[in-house]
């Protein structure tokens, strides 16, 4: 996936804080977890505070496409995203996508090869069932283009045409994105959904990276909703923690 070797540590945390028009005014929220993306382990508690500060803001209870997207690359984005999107299937118990954005190897595998992209199935029979994968109960996969370039190669309009199926099919669609610094392509995707939430790593994303990413996203007629904040550590011993 597009963040796929990232590990987060133990210690690991996300947070989120709410950013769009339907957020609760200043509200902010913050939650410590390590984030689970394996099949079969249980919902992380944190994760799911995480899924329903998203969905607050889906107000109309609509299906909602979500943009997972960090500013450079080794933030965590594909189990930030796997995790969501985990969680979403076992609590809203309707079907979701988790949708991989990134370039397949200039050398795919024989299986990628013979798999269709959700775009190829689009393309020849407008449908996605061909490029889907199960991955349990109500969670499905697909990766966005097979195209090693990562280059789309599809008009604002399919583009558009095509996450509007998926929203007929579809509770929520999570896109798991490239770094966004180094993936132009990948911020364009930002348009077509219905909010972005940017990976941050806790102390080490330089402030100008995170700001450059945002601002590449609004002008690019994305809106981020809200910004996790993955891997913080405290810095209180242990002991102090436990009296606060």
């Amino acid at each position: 996936m597009a963040d796929g070797h990232d590990r987060p540590r133990a210690d690991g945390a996300t947070g989120l804080e709410a950013t769009g028009p339907n957020s609760p005014g200043k509200a902010k929220m913050s939650v410590s977890t390590e984030v689970r993306a394996e099949a079969g382990e249980p919902p992380d508690p944190q994760i799911l505070l995480l899924l329903h500060a998203i969905t607050s803001l889906n107000e109309q209870h609509r299906p909602f496409v979500l943009q997972v997207i960090a500013a450079l690359q080794g933030e965590g984005t594909s189990r930030v995203a796997s995790a969501l999107a985990d969680a979403a299937a076992r609590e809203i118990g309707l079907p979701v996508l988790l949708l991989d954005c990134s370039a397949p190897a200039a050398s795919p595998a024989a299986e990628m090869v013979k798999s269709p992209s959700l775009i190829d199935a689009f393309r020849d029979s407008a449908s996605s069932e061909a490029a889907l994968r199960s991955l349990g109960p109500n969670l499905l996969l697909a990766r966005l283009s097979n195209a090693a370039s990562g280059v789309l190669g599809m008009s604002p309009q399919d583009l558009q045409l095509m996450f509007d199926a998926l929203r007929k099919r579809f509770a929520m669609v999570v896109l798991d994105c490239p770094a966004a610094l180094s993936n132009p392509g990948a911020v364009g995707l930002a348009r077509s959904c219905d909010g972005t939430a940017l990976v941050v790593r806790a102390e080490t994303t330089p402030r100008a990276a995170v700001m450059q990413a945002r601002t590449l996203i609004d002008r690019l007629g994305g809106q981020v909703i809200g910004v996790v904040l993955n891997r913080h550590r405290s810095h209180l011993p242990s002991w102090l923690r436990r009296w606060l």
